[in-house]
């Protein structure tokens, strides 16, 4: 994000997200809304409310910080 500024490094990160919701219930809505994302500030406010559906093989969605 210092490097790249926040859009870039926000668009950089999603190369990275299918791979931490694969096998969540809802995962693929997930996906969709993260790659709109542009800030990193947008990102977390769509992992706060995403939800844990009762397929998500009990893992925890990860911290944004």
């Amino acid at each position: 994000c210092q490097y790249w500024g926040e859009p870039k490094g926000a668009r950089e990160m999603r190369k990275i997200f299918p791979g931490y919701f694969k096998g969540f219930a809802g995962a693929s809505e997930l996906r969709k809304q993260l790659n709109t994302a542009e800030t990193f500030s947008a990102i977390e406010e769509i992992l706060q409310k995403a939800p844990m559906g009762k397929n998500s093989r009990n893992h925890p969605l990860p911290v944004v910080s």
